[in-house]
């Protein structure tokens, strides 16, 4: 079964002060290369009769903070499959399977490719309105609501206006919500569930909680989002300011994101777990959905075993990336607002308010059956 793997995030730095805003604005560039290499292997089991695995071709992106090209991708198995083949789905994602029918007691795959990542965290100045205005028919796909993305839940509705009552331009709907997910989600893994909904009232969960409960908000406001699921590597990078230095390292592995689209600056990503409103270049990007249920190709094993087969196939998966270039230089300033816990953002010229800090949602309304009441 597929299974994302959440980030960790290391943060070294002077003390802060607890109670207050943790905004900080950082400016600077991150330009790496990177040659990035998976293995799995897949033991199989007596009595399997088919296995099937497949793998997402990870695509050149831009966005106004982070840009990704990738170059020599290679996929091997060993053996070969009895069937291989390279499809595009409605996403837009470029997806090889490779089936096998004559089932051997080891299968092993090498995917490898070189990537060259950057984070730039110029100003940027955007002037799209709120409420949005989406006339691509492609876009609005990314508004409907799924059963892992409740955005048409009264409660996830009554939260998105309540967040965003008399906000003027996009921006400040997008960072007001993604606040209050960065102040109001704890951390867990693995959650009970991964919808927003159940991160909602739940107050917790891993990084597909924090995509899926942004997610809902936002479409909710009719502001486009599309899950993102792909790779965190655990290369280090320092954030200086005239406090200190703040150091960061990710876990390295599987990991989700979202992307949201402006109609003046296109997609453009954030972390919510990860506490950024940009992504930095030690994420790789593979795949796009509606949610982690449809973003789940890259990596997923499947397979078909007799009836009285009670033992299952196993996989193994190792993640390794090696920075054959990798210049840091990121300069951060605090700000007097934002969540109490830190989120780092470039400098955003637009129209917000300057929000410290945004009380948590009432809890869900109980309903009690009169003709159930025990005197």
């Amino acid at each position: 079964m597929f299974k994302i793997f959440s980030l960790i995030i290391v943060i070294l730095l002077i003390p802060l002060p607890q109670a207050r805003a943790e905004n900080f604005n950082v400016d600077g560039e991150m330009a790496s290369e990177i040659r990035y290499e998976l293995r799995q292997q897949i033991l199989t089991v007596e009595g399997v009769q088919q296995v099937t695995l497949s793998f997402v071709v990870p695509q050149e992106f831009s966005s106004p903070t982070y840009r990704q090209s990738i170059n020599e991708f290679k996929l091997n198995f060993t053996p070969n499959p009895q069937e291989r083949k390279t499809t595009s789905d409605q996403r837009g994602n470029q997806i090889v399977t490779a089936i096998w029918t004559k089932i051997p007691p080891a299968i092993d795959v090498n995917l490898a490719f070189q990537s060259a990542n950057r984070t730039g965290l110029s100003p940027i100045e955007t002037s799209s309105p709120f409420p949005p205005v989406v006339l691509d028919e492609k876009i609005k796909e990314y508004l409907a609501a799924t059963p892992q993305v409740q955005s048409d839940h009264p409660r996830i509705g009554e939260l998105a206006q309540r967040l965003t009552k008399d906000v003027k331009t996009q921006f400040d709907a997008v960072q007001r919500i993604i606040s209050f997910v960065v102040d109001h989600l704890q951390y867990v893994s693995p959650p009970v569930k991964y919808d927003a909904l159940y991160s909602l009232e739940s107050g917790k969960g891993n990084c597909q909680n924090f995509s899926h409960l942004s997610a809902a908000l936002l479409r909710n406001l009719r502001i486009p989002t599309r899950i993102v699921n792909g790779i965190t590597l655990n290369q280090p990078f320092d954030v200086i300011w005239k406090g200190g230095t703040l150091t960061f390292k990710m876990g390295q592995g599987r990991h989700s994101w979202v992307e949201v689209w402006f109609s003046d600056l296109g997609w453009v990503p954030f972390d919510p777990q990860n506490t950024q409103l940009f992504v930095s270049n030690r994420f790789i990007r593979v795949e796009v959905g509606m949610d982690n249920n449809e973003t789940k190709n890259d990596g997923l094993m499947r397979w078909s075993q007799k009836a009285e087969t009670k033992d299952r196939p196993s996989l193994r998966e190792t993640i390794n990336a090696d920075f054959s270039r990798d210049k840091v230089n990121l300069k951060g300033v605090r700000q007097a607002y934002g969540p109490k816990n830190l989120l780092l953002t470039p400098e955003v010229r637009a129209q917000f308010l300057e929000v410290a800090s945004i009380p948590p949602p009432p809890p869900p309304a109980i309903t009690i059956d009169q003709d159930k009441l025990i005197f």
